[in-house]
């Protein structure tokens, strides 16, 4: 990888990268029986980026614009129950995040940070999306310190995705909301409790993979002085 960032006398920061990569595939991907292909070849990719930032009215912003071309993608083909190499394939998209504590008001106190991820994943040899992906991503983050005590609440919209290459299988759009709470007993020690899904939706990221639904999770934390 290799990045460049430039401070603007506006106060914001330009940011420009490049970056390559490759993915070997997995043992599954090339042996699980009745999955593996042991013919699969290893993924590559090259990836660019510009992005802005800044500071402006007590919060902190930026966008970003991205375009990822990959070569030999490793995917899973549910017409061949089998993992598959798709030659060629593109994404691009867009990112926008927002962050600021609240200083007066109803939410005084409240950090809110609220993300956006626009995308436009291409099959480039048959021009339909690539399986599984969602083209909105939306998140909203709500924290708040009290006293001794640290809680908050996790937003989460994903839109649509197909689940396979010719893109007839679609799975729908799902909404999450996941708490959580900290007690802090001391320095060294707190109690945290997480609810992940509390609306019990019903969602499945690939066909016949049904997601967890409501769960619920007590944790005793131990932090080590330095």
């Amino acid at each position: 990888n290799i990045d460049y960032a430039l401070d603007l006398t506006s106060g914001s920061r330009l940011n420009i990268g490049y970056g390559a990569a490759f993915k070997s595939p997995s043992f599954n991907d090339l042996y699980y029986p009745g999955y593996g292909t042991p013919t699969l070849d290893v993924e590559t990719s090259a990836s660019l980026e510009i992005g802005l930032s800044g500071d402006s009215y007590g919060a902190h912003w930026s966008i970003r614009a991205f375009q990822t071309r990959i070569k030999d993608l490793i995917g899973y083909d549910p017409v061949t129950w089998a993992s598959v190499n798709i030659d060629k394939a593109r994404i691009n998209g867009i990112e926008l995040e927002w962050d600021r504590l609240v200083t007066a008001g109803l939410l005084k106190n409240w950090d809110i940070g609220a993300s956006l991820m626009l995308s436009d994943p291409i099959d480039r040899s048959t021009n339909n999306r690539l399986p599984r992906r969602s083209k909105e991503v939306v998140q909203l983050d709500l924290n708040r310190l009290h006293q001794s005590s640290r809680y908050g609440l996790n937003l989460q919209y994903h839109g649509n995705r197909y689940d396979d290459k010719a893109n007839k299988s679609q799975l729908d759009s799902y909404a999450l909301i996941n708490g959580y709470y900290v007690y802090e007993l001391n320095p060294f020690w707190a109690i945290k409790t997480e609810v992940s899904n509390i609306l019990d939706e019903e969602y499945a990221t690939a066909k016949n993979y049904r997601e967890p639904g409501r769960a619920w999770f007590l944790r005793l934390l131990y932090k080590v002085e330095k």
